[in-house]
């Protein structure tokens, strides 16, 4: 997903370590609460917004709302 948008080294690393954090503490709480997950998601968008211009960051949103619809059509129960 991130091969399409156009980031200098330090926003790569950034952003690598941005998601890693979040995908570790969505897995952590996805069982526990989906408001915790949506705070999780929040703040993981905050700090991205921070790193990315605002060009790559309307680029990243398409394609992660195109990867997690993807994603939705592939699991049995629609979440």
């Amino acid at each position: 997903m991130l091969d399409r948008l156009q980031l200098n080294a330090d926003q790569k690393t950034q952003v690598h370590q941005i998601l890693a954090e979040t995908r570790q503490q969505l897995q952590d709480v996805r069982k526990e609460s989906e408001p915790r997950v949506d705070t999780i998601r929040q703040q993981a968008d905050e700090r991205l917004q921070k790193v990315l211009t605002p060009e790559q960051w309307k680029q990243f949103q398409r394609e992660r709302d195109e990867m997690r619809s993807r994603e939705r059509r592939g699991r049995p129960d629609n979440r």
